[in-house]
Order: C-alpha cells, then sequence, then structure tokens
C-alpha cells in the first residue's frame, strides 16, 4: 500500500482469523463498510484542500494523519471528521430498499460501524468532534473520562469479549493521549501563534 496508507496489525490480525475460519462474507462486506466510511473523511478532506499525510486502517475505521489540520478552522476540520459517519449514513439509505444477497448483513454491519463511530471517545469519530468544542482544560478531563468509561465497559459481564478488546483499544489510545497532551498543547499554541503572525 505504501508508505501513505497502512493497515494496523490488529486489523491484519482481524482479517487472518476471518480467512482462517472462511468467513470470506463477512470479510469482503468489512472492507466494503470501511472503504465507503473512509472514502466520506478523504473527500471533504480533499474538498476542504487538506493534505493527507499518511491513512492508517484500524478495526474501527482509519487515522487519517493531515498535513496542518491543528491550523484548520472549525467547520473545516468538522467536516472532515463527519464525512466518515456521512458517507456510511447515505450508504445505508442506499442499500436499503434493495435487494441481494448479503444486504441484511452488510445493513447490519454499517449501522454497528456508524454507532460505534459515533461514540464520544477518541479516537473514533464523535470523540474528534467533542474535541474540537472543549477547552484545553476540557479536553483534559474528557480523556480521562474516555479512559475510565472504557475500562468500566470492560468490567462489565454482560459486554462481548470482541467489544471488550475494542474497549481496551480505546482506553490504551485515549491513555496515549493523556501522556502526551502538554506537547500536544505546546504545539497548538505553536501553530496558533504562527497565523497570527
Amino acid at each position: 500500500m505504501g508508505d501513505k496508507f497502512r493497515i494496523h496489525p490488529l486489523l491484519v490480525t482481524f482479517f487472518m482469523y476471518l480467512l482462517l475460519t472462511e468467513q470470506y462474507a463477512f470479510y469482503s462486506l468489512y472492507i466494503v463498510t470501511l472503504l465507503v466510511h473512509e472514502s466520506g473523511h478523504v473527500l471533504f478532506a480533499k474538498l476542504c484542500r487538506i493534505p493527507i499525510r499518511s491513512c492508517v486502517f484500524h478495526l474501527y475505521g482509519a487515522e487519517l494523519d493531515l498535513y496542518y489540520f491543528q491550523s484548520v478552522g472549525k467547520w473545516k476540520k468538522s467536516l472532515t471528521i463527519l464525512g466518515g459517519p456521512l458517507f456510511t449514513l447515505v450508504f445505508i439509505f442506499v442499500i436499503y430498499p434493495l435487494e441481494f444477497l448479503g444486504q441484511s448483513e452488510l445493513m447490519k454491519l454499517q449501522v454497528s460501524f456508524l454507532l460505534i463511530n459515533l461514540l464520544p471517545f477518541f479516537p473514533l469519530d464523535g470523540g474528534q468532534m467533542i474535541r474540537l468544542f472543549l477547552t484545553e482544560h476540557g479536553q483534559n478531563r474528557w480523556s480521562v473520562i474516555s479512559i475510565f468509561v472504557p475500562i468500566l465497559c470492560i468490567t462489565l459481564s454482560f459486554v462481548p469479549i470482541p467489544l471488550k478488546f475494542f474497549f481496551l483499544f480505546v482506553a490504551i489510545q485515549n491513555l496515549k493521549r493523556w501522556q502526551f497532551r502538554k506537547y500536544e498543547a505546546s504545539f497548538n499554541k505553536f501553530m496558533q501563534s504562527r497565523l497570527t503572525v
């Protein structure tokens, strides 16, 4: 895929599991789901003229590393973040009235993917949207909440095992962000000072 587009090892492991257990149909549907969702992010980034540095595909979607994203206005950031869920939502409405083999499974996967991505935790789209409108202090508080709530979900007995792994991944991502919060804040201030010079 080259340097610009990469696949996270967790996603490779997940795909290998699907292939080894001969779940070819689900494998195909998941790839379609990923591509539809990420096409929305990429298209809106292009429309907002934000260059893409790299794209890493994860279980929940992909992480786009965009040039100058910190210096872009909230309107363009919002469009880029919401592009994925918007494309998924449009795709749901397009396939809903159609009848084809696997339509029901594809619908369930699309709806699940949309709902998961709208959860209010980083690095999901819902979490990124919330962070846009929080102060630096508010972002730090939300990072703490985004660590402990997923950990709480892991401890609940009724949560399925695959979701427990997903929440563990979310908690780890937020812990990393919490550790680097001072560096991120300094970088943001530096970018803002460059814009006001």
